[in-house]
């Protein structure tokens, strides 16, 4: 046990939840110090986790871990953007609600997980059908995490916005045309793109299928 570091206990503080998950991982670190502790003074063992216990409490830690990174994630970022959010939300749902799935007894880790999902929809419900959009436009998200009926919304919004601010950039051309001569005019339609934008035709669809691996937002 000599290279074993000197280890304080984390306090559980009621007004911070990231305080639950320090407590228990600090505590799973000196588990094999407590053990000797407990062993060596058999009037401890009342107060210390049996097996099944500890179980519990790996089971507890795995849940909370994942939340844990997520606000890591998010606070850590000079400039957390909605993909991020859209992010930690759907990876943390999905992840609880596989837990729920495949659980057939009601332990727990399974109890904790309904708890924990029950309150996210509170605020995921929200968010999602607010940012949902917005957030596929983030280099690092596009459509990735979307499920194949989101996908399609997306698409077809930003198809109604190309084609809302095309019809707009035409009306803005006709009216330059009164100061322009015909030959002007005809030089700068030669020169002004086509309206087409039909997702299957063109390259977008590839972009938005595709994330970019850690891309800088205020370089992008």
């Amino acid at each position: 046990m000599k290279n074993q570091s000197f280890l304080v206990l984390d306090l559980d503080v009621s007004t911070r939840w990231n305080s639950i998950f320090l407590m228990i991982e600090k505590l799973k670190k000196i588990r094999e110090i407590t053990d000797i502790l407990v062993t060596s003074n058999s009037s401890l063992k009342l107060n210390y986790p049996t097996e099944l216990e500890w179980i519990e409490i790996d089971m507890i830690h795995t849940l909370l871990e994942s939340i844990y990174q997520a606000t890591l994630m998010l606070s850590s970022s000079s400039y957390p953007t909605l993909g991020d959010l859209y992010l930690a939300f759907t990876t943390i749902i999905n992840f609880l609600e596989d837990i729920i799935n495949t659980t057939i007894e009601e332990t727990t880790q399974k109890i904790v997980a309904t708890a924990m999902v029950i309150k996210l929809d509170e605020y995921w419900k929200q968010l999602d059908q607010k940012s949902f959009v917005i957030a596929s436009l983030d280099p690092n998200i596009k459509l990735t995490l979307y499920d194949p009926i989101k996908q399609l919304i997306v698409q077809q919004k930003i198809q109604d916005l190309y084609f809302q601010y095309s019809t707009s950039n035409n009306n803005l051309l006709l009216q330059e045309n009164i100061l322009l001569s015909g030959r002007n005019y005809l030089k700068k339609m030669r020169k002004r793109p086509y309206n087409t934008f039909n997702l299957a035709d063109n390259n977008l669809q590839d972009y938005f299928m595709s994330s970019e691996v850690d891309c800088d937002m205020l370089l992008w």
